[in-house]
């Protein structure tokens, strides 16, 4: 081992301007525009439930940051003519425009609609269950079994 002495020199006091912090001011990332479909889509789906198959009239859309959202309907198997599934649909899709949803995160608003839309779906589809039959319908099911059973 060397004999070597060193010496310290602190110049942390001396001679030296405390250093001057660098603010770079924060710029936030602009927000995605969240207001436009870039494109929607209709499509018929069965949507799985423990009662068995539902079969729904749904929307699809792009929204403009380039998040996809749908909007569901429950379809009954009768309903009225001129009924537009469609316009329900795309509603219930436009409340999608503008909201924080992301992939797996509901926002507040539709942590409330959805199972209000599944709450209605259902009591509307229990009420045209439980009323009566179209006439056409009716005598086109009874034709179909008469042609199926035919007694011999």
């Amino acid at each position: 081992m060397s004999n070597s002495k060193f010496e310290v020199i602190d110049r942390r006091k001396y001679d030296k301007e405390d250093p001057v912090p660098v603010i770079i001011p924060a710029v936030p990332e602009p927000a995605a525009d969240k207001s436009t479909w870039k494109n929607v889509g209709y499509m018929i789906v069965l949507i799985p439930s423990n009662a068995g198959p539902i079969v729904a009239g749904r929307a699809v859309g792009l929204r403009s940051d380039e998040k996809c959202f749908i909007g569901d309907f429950f379809l009954p198997q009768i309903y009225p003519e001129h009924f537009d599934w469609t316009t329900e649909a795309r509603k219930r899709l436009d409340t999608y425009l503008g909201c924080d949803c992301a992939v797996g995160i509901q926002c507040a608003l539709h942590k409330m609609y959805v199972p209000q839309w599944i709450k209605a779906d259902t009591h509307r589809l229990e009420l045209i269950g439980s009323s009566p039959v179209p006439a056409a319908v009716e005598a086109m099911v009874k034709a179909q079994r008469a042609s199926i059973l035919i007694p011999r």
